[in-house]
C-alpha cells in the first residue's frame, strides 16, 4: 500500500512539474517579440559615400537603433553618435564617413540603406533621436516596424529580457536572452539604470532591451567594466520618452488613429 502511494505520488510529482514546463513553453512570448524586434531595428553604419552606381560600402557598424514612429525616427546611444558621427552637426558630407541605417528587403541578404540627418542627443541620458533623409515607410515591402514603448521605472530582479541589434559588425540581427539583475541609480541621482545579468558587444549600443511580449523598457547603452565586468546597463525608458517629448518626437502609439500604420 505504502508503495502505491509514494509510486502515485512520483507520478503526479513528475506531471506538475512536465505540465509546468509544458505551461512555461507555451507562454514564453519571446520568439513573436524577436520577430517584431527585427523589423524596426536597424544597424548605425558609418559608410563610404555614394558612387555614381549609388553603391556604397559599409566601414564599421557603429551601434543599433529602433524606429519609434512612422516618419523615420530612430533612437540609439547618444555615443554611437558624438564618437563617431560628430562631424556631421556641421551639416555637409564628409569624405570619410558616410551616415546610414539598413533594412531588409525582405531578407537580411537584401538590405536597403537610407541616409540619416537631424541627429538630437543629450549625452546625460545617453540617448539620441535621428531622422532618415527619405522615409522607409514608404517602401511596404520592408515591413518597417514600431515597437510598443513603456514608461514603468520598477521590475523585478529576476525578470526575463532579451535585446536584439548587430554586435561586431555582423549585418544580420542577434538576439540574446537575459535577467533583470538591478534596477537603480547607481552612478547618477536621478538617472535610473537597467542592469542586466549579460554583457554586451561593440555594436549593441542601442538597442531595445524588452519583456517577453514585446514590450521596450530600456535602451541598451554600455557594457560593465572592472567590478560590473560581465554585465550590461540599459537606459530606462520613461527617461527615453520624456527626452522624446521635449523634443516634439511623437511615439507610434501616441500617433492619432488615422495615423497608425496598419
Amino acid at each position: 500500500m505504502h508503495y502505491y502511494v509514494a509510486r502515485m505520488w512520483v507520478i503526479g510529482l513528475v506531471f506538475i512539474i512536465s505540465a509546468s514546463c509544458f505551461l512555461n513553453a507555451q507562454t514564453d512570448g519571446f520568439p513573436e517579440s524577436v520577430k517584431r524586434a527585427k523589423e524596426s531595428i536597424v544597424p548605425v553604419a558609418c559608410a563610404t559615400w555614394p558612387d555614381e552606381s549609388h553603391a556604397i560600402t559599409i566601414k564599421e557598424i557603429e551601434g543599433t537603433g529602433f524606429f519609434v514612429n512612422y516618419g523615420g525616427n530612430f533612437i540609439t546611444a547618444a555615443h554611437v553618435i558624438n564618437d563617431h558621427f560628430r562631424w556631421y552637426t556641421k551639416d555637409r558630407p564628409s569624405a570619410d564617413c558616410f551616415p546610414v541605417i539598413y533594412l531588409a528587403n525582405p531578407t537580411w541578404l537584401k538590405a536597403r540603406w537610407f541616409q540619416f540627418h537631424a541627429c538630437i542627443s543629450d549625452t546625460n541620458i545617453d540617448v539620441a533621436v535621428c531622422k532618415t533623409v527619405e522615409d522607409p515607410v514608404l517602401y511596404p515591402e520592408l515591413h518597417v516596424g514600431s515597437l510598443r514603448l513603456s514608461s514603468k521605472t520598477t521590475f523585478d530582479d529576476g525578470t526575463p529580457v532579451a535585446f536584439t541589434g548587430f554586435p561586431q559588425n555582423i549585418l544580420v540581427p542577434i538576439t540574446s536572452k537575459a535577467n533583470i539583475a538591478a534596477v537603480g541609480e547607481f552612478f547618477v541621482l536621478g538617472r535610473i539604470d537597467i542592469v542586466i545579468d549579460k554583457t554586451n558587444w561593440h555594436g549593441i549600443s542601442g538597442a531595445p532591451l524588452y519583456l517577453s511580449d514585446g514590450t521596450v523598457i530600456g535602451m541598451m547603452r554600455q557594457r560593465g567594466e572592472g567590478l560590473w565586468d560581465g554585465l550590461a546597463f540599459a537606459r530606462d525608458m520613461a527617461a527615453i520618452l520624456k527626452f522624446l517629448k521635449e523634443h516634439n518626437i511623437t511615439v507610434a502609439d501616441d500617433l492619432p488613429a488615422e495615423k497608425k500604420r496598419k
